[in-house]
């Protein structure tokens, strides 16, 4: 896979991900849920779940590369 440089993977990007994902949760921790997405439930669901493997699995690669666990300060 190749990735243009100038529209690749970058702080700003990972950020608005963060926050897209975190104004969902806003929105079904406030039942607002259908004020956000039209999305059925079922496909939100999946997406969810989708992205959740694909960035554990992520981790896993990044981490075995390295022989250990990232530690982050949270």
């Amino acid at each position: 896979m190749q990735i243009d440089m100038d529209t690749g993977i970058s702080d700003a990007r990972m950020a608005a991900f963060f926050e897209l994902v975190d104004d969902l949760h806003t929105a079904v921790t406030d039942g607002d849920l259908e004020q956000v997405t039209t999305l059925p439930q079922r496909e939100l669901v999946g997406w969810l779940r989708d992205l959740v493997y694909t960035a554990q699995e992520t981790l896993t690669e990044l981490e075995s590369r390295q022989n250990r666990p990232y530690h982050m300060d949270w």
